[in-house]
C-alpha cells in the first residue's frame, strides 16, 4: 500500500513540474510561434518530397526514428509523431507510428537488458535488488501508468525497466496500450498543424488532465485490488 502512495504522490510532483515548466516556457508567444512557423516550413518541405518519393521517405522516416530511438536519444517521438500526422495523415500516421515507436521503444529496452543488466546485478548492492524485485512484482502496472502519464522520456523508461526482468512481451503490450492515448493526440496534431499558431495548442489543457487520470487508474486499481483481497483475508480468518 505505501509502495503504490509513494508512487502516485511522485507522479503528480511530476506532473505539477511538468506543468510548471510548460507554463514557464510558455510565457515566451514570439519564440513559440518562430519554432511552429519553422516546423510547418519543414512540413511543407517535406510533403513535396514525399509527394514524388513516398516510399523513400517512410523508409528514412521509420528507420531514423528508430536508430534515434534505440541509441538513447531522448526527446525525439514528439517530434516525430507531429510528423507522421502531417505526412500521412491520421488513420495511416496512428497505425504506422504506434507500432514503429513500440518496436523501437522495445529493441531499446532489449538494449539495455542485453548490455547492462549484468553489470547492474554485479555492481549494485542487495538493497537496490531487493527494491528491483519488489518492482517486478507489479512491474506492468507501473510501467503503463509511467506510459500514460508521458512526464518521463521514454528512453529513460525503457533503460531503467531494462534492467528488471519483465518479460519481453509484457513491456511491448504494456507500451502499445500506454503510448496510443499521445500518440493519437499527437498525430491528430500533426494532421492539422497548418491550423495550429502556437506550441500551446498542440494539445489542449483538457488532454494534460486526461493523461493524469489515465495515469492514477492503474495504480489507484491496484491498492483497490489489494484492499478487497485483504479484506477477504481478514473475514476468512474471522
Amino acid at each position: 500500500m505505501k509502495k503504490n502512495i509513494y508512487f502516485i504522490i511522485i507522479l503528480l510532483m511530476f506532473f505539477a513540474l511538468s506543468h510548471l515548466l510548460n507554463s514557464t516556457g510558455g510565457q515566451n508567444n514570439e519564440f513559440n510561434e518562430l519554432i511552429m512557423e519553422s516546423f510547418k516550413q519543414s512540413v511543407a518541405t517535406l510533403k513535396s518530397v514525399f509527394e514524388q518519393n513516398p516510399i523513400t521517405v517512410l523508409i528514412v522516416f521509420s528507420l531514423s526514428f528508430f536508430v534515434l530511438t534505440v541509441l538513447y536519444l531522448p526527446f525525439t517521438a514528439s517530434a516525430y509523431v507531429l510528423f507522421a500526422g502531417a505526412l500521412f495523415g491520421f488513420y495511416k500516421g496512428v497505425i504506422l507510428f504506434t507500432f514503429l515507436l513500440t518496436l523501437a521503444y522495445t529493441c531499446s529496452f532489449l538494449l539495455t537488458r542485453i548490455l547492462f543488466y549484468k553489470f547492474f546485478k554485479a555492481k549494485t548492492q542487495s538493497k537496490i535488488h531487493k527494491i528491483v524485485k519488489g518492482f517486478e512484482k507489479d512491474g506492468w502496472i507501473y510501467l503503463l501508468s509511467i506510459r500514460f502519464s508521458a512526464i518521463i522520456p521514454g528512453v529513460v523508461v525503457n533503460t531503467g525497466m531494462g534492467i528488471t526482468q519483465i518479460p519481453t512481451w509484457q513491456f511491448y503490450l504494456v507500451t502499445q496500450i500506454g503510448t496510443l492515448p499521445h500518440v493519437i493526440a499527437y498525430v491528430y496534431a500533426g494532421s492539422k498543424i497548418e491550423e495550429i499558431q502556437n506550441l500551446n495548442n498542440i494539445v489542449s489543457p483538457n488532454f494534460f488532465l486526461l493523461l493524469i487520470v489515465l495515469a492514477l487508474l492503474p495504480i489507484l486499481l491496484k491498492i483497490l485490488s489489494d484492499f478487497i483481497i485483504q479484506f477477504k483475508r481478514k473475514f476468512k480468518k474471522e
